[in-house]
């Protein structure tokens, strides 16, 4: 019970009404962000400026979602520590994926920006140095993306 306490304490500094840092809102139409599919309660953050339906993840509802918390961390007591070593930014356990070839933002380092390795799980691999798939898909990420938020592919550029 004891670190259940911890995480509300830690939950509720995060949603106060100056954040320090901006985070990636949620999108949760059928969880009612009470699931680690919802990035904010994955990463212990209240709901805050989000675009869910129906959620459960704020202070309105917190006795919900302390026993939501509970619940995971009784069949997962890893479940919401840090997946991403934030000296190198190097996914921890490597990524699992099967069918996006890790050139989807599914694929934990393909998110962050890195190349899969040998942590990683995955089969049909394309996220790797030289890719041509993995250039073609960061170029193509970067066209999409907002103006001075371009995804780098990391190969540099001659005039």
């Amino acid at each position: 019970a004891g670190a259940d306490d911890d995480d509300d304490d830690d939950d509720g500094a995060d949603g106060g009404a100056a954040p320090a840092k901006r985070h990636k809102p949620c999108n949760c139409k059928n969880s009612r962000c009470l699931k680690l599919y919802c990035d904010c309660f994955a990463a212990s953050r209240w709901c805050l400026d989000c675009n869910c339906v129906d959620c459960h993840n704020d202070k309105a509802h917190a006795a919900e979602r302390a026993e939501a918390i509970r619940a995971t961390l009784e069949k997962n007591p890893k479940a919401f520590r840090a997946k991403v070593n934030a000296k190198d930014r190097r996914h921890q356990n490597g990524c699992h994926c099967k069918k996006s070839k890790c050139l989807k933002k599914y694929c934990e380092c393909f998110e962050q920006g890195q190349h899969c390795d040998q942590s990683c799980k995955c089969e049909n691999c394309r996220n790797y140095p030289g890719s041509e798939d993995l250039a073609a898909q960061r170029a193509k990420a970067g066209s999409r993306a907002p103006k001075g938020r371009r995804v780098s592919t990391g190969v540099a550029l001659t005039a």
